[in-house]
C-alpha cells in the first residue's frame, strides 16, 4: 500500500489510516465527507492519496471516481497547489504513463498545473494525459487549468500535443485550442482551430476568439489564409443510400467500416449484427456513397442520429467524422461539403 494511505489523520474527532478512512467514506457513499477530508490534508498528500485510489491501489482495490466527486462533491485541489508539487505530480504523471489507462480528467489537470506552476515541462511520455477543456463555458474549471497547463509545452510539441487532446475531448475542442494559444502563437493550432466544425462553433465564433489573442503574426495568417480560401468549394452528392437489416447485405470491407464507425460512436464493440437493429434512441444505421459532381464515388460514410464516419471510398481510412451534428476533423471546404451531402440524405428512403 501507498505510504501515504497509511499515515494518521483525525476523522471527526478519532485518528485513521488515511487510506481506511477514505475506503470506509467511499463504502458509504460519502463523497462531500471525502472532499472534505482531502482538502484538510497537505496537498500532496492529498494529490497522492487521488492518484493511489483512482489507480485501485487503495484498501481493497476499489477504484475511486475522481471525476465523479469533482462533479458531484466538488472536489477542486487547483486552489491548495503551488510550486512545490512539481515532484509529486511528475511520479503521478510517471506512474499513468506506465499503463494502458486513462487518466482520470480532473487528476490531469492538477498534475499539469502543479507543473505550470513549478516552471517545469511536459515530458514526452506525459502528452497523452494533457488535459482538455471538458465542456467550456465561464463556469467549466477545466479552462483555467488547460491555460495553465499549457505553459508546461515546448513550441515544438504545441501543435500536437493540443491535436491529441483535441480529439479526446471533441465536445469542447475548440476551447482546449484556444487555451493553448494563449500561450503559444502557433499558425498550424490556429488553422486547425479554423476548420473545426461543431454545433457551437461556427465559424465567426472561431475568429472572434481567435482576434480577441491579439496580434500574434502565427494566428493572424492563419485568418487571412482562411478567409481568402472562402471561396474554394466543391460539392459532393449522394450516389447511393441504403439502410442494412442483415449482414448478409454487406461485404467484408462494409462491415469493418462499420464495426469502425460503431466503435467511435458509442466506445463499444457489441456482436456486429446489433448495430443492424434500430435502436429506439439512435435510429438506424445508413450507409451513403457520396460521389463528387463528375458522379465519381468519392466517399463511404456511415451515419446514425448525429453522429457518424466518413471514410475514403472502398478504404477504411477515416477522413472525417460527424460529431453532435456537425462534421469534424477534416479541412473546412470537404468538411462542409460532407456535411450538405450528409444533410440532404435526411428521410430520404
Amino acid at each position: 500500500m501507498d505510504e501515504v494511505l497509511v499515515r494518521e489523520v483525525d476523522v471527526e474527532g478519532s485518528r485513521r489510516a488515511l487510506g481506511e478512512a477514505i475506503a470506509e467514506l467511499q463504502a458509504a457513499g460519502a463523497w462531500k465527507a471525502i472532499t472534505k477530508l482531502l482538502r484538510s490534508i497537505p496537498i500532496r498528500d492529498a494529490l497522492e492519496a487521488v492518484d493511489a485510489f483512482a489507480a485501485g491501489r487503495g484498501p481493497g482495490a476499489r477504484p475511486l471516481g475522481v471525476d465523479f466527486l469533482s462533479t458531484a462533491a466538488s472536489l477542486d485541489l487547483t486552489d491548495r497547489i503551488d510550486g512545490e508539487q512539481g515532484a509529486v505530480a511528475s511520479a503521478i504523471l510517471d506512474r499513468w504513463s506506465q499503463s494502458d489507462a486513462e487518466m482520470p480528467h480532473v487528476l490531469a489537470q492538477w498534475a499539469f498545473v502543479a507543473l505550470a506552476r513549478a516552471g517545469l515541462t511536459c515530458g514526452p511520455a506525459w502528452e497523452r494525459h494533457f488535459p482538455f477543456v471538458r465542456v467550456g463555458g465561464v463556469i467549466d474549471r477545466s479552462v483555467p487549468a488547460v491555460k495553465e497547463a499549457a505553459r508546461t509545452l515546448s513550441p515544438a510539441r504545441v501543435f500536437e500535443v493540443t491535436k491529441r487532446a483535441m480529439e479526446r475531448g471533441t465536445v469542447a475542442a475548440p476551447s482546449t485550442a484556444l487555451c493553448v494559444l494563449g500561450t503559444h502563437d502557433d499558425e498550424a493550432l490556429a488553422r486547425l482551430v479554423l476548420d473545426h466544425r461543431s454545433a457551437g462553433w461556427d465559424r465567426e465564433r472561431v475568429v472572434k476568439a481567435l482576434e480577441k489573442l491579439g496580434d500574434r503574426p502565427g494566428i493572424q495568417r492563419a485568418i487571412a489564409d482562411t478567409q481568402r480560401g472562402d471561396t474554394q468549394r466543391f460539392l459532393l452528392q449522394v450516389a447511393s443510400r441504403s439502410r442494412p437489416t442483415s449482414l448478409d447485405e454487406l461485404d467484408p470491407l462494409r462491415r469493418e467500416q462499420l464495426r469502425i464507425a460503431g466503435e467511435r460512436f458509442d466506445g463499444r464493440s457489441p456482436p456486429l449484427e446489433s448495430r443492424l437493429v434500430e435502436d429506439p434512441e439512435n435510429g438506424a444505421w445508413a450507409h451513403l456513397v457520396l460521389a463528387d459532381e463528375a458522379g465519381r464515388p468519392r466517399y463511404d460514410a456511415w451515419l446514425v442520429s448525429d453522429s457518424g464516419t466518413y471514410f475514403d471510398v472502398g478504404t477504411t481510412t477515416i477522413v472525417a467524422e460527424h460529431v453532435q451534428g456537425a462534421v469534424t476533423g477534416a479541412e473546412r471546404a470537404l468538411a462542409d461539403a460532407l456535411d450538405a451531402a450528409s444533410r440532404a440524405s435526411v428521410d430520404r428512403p
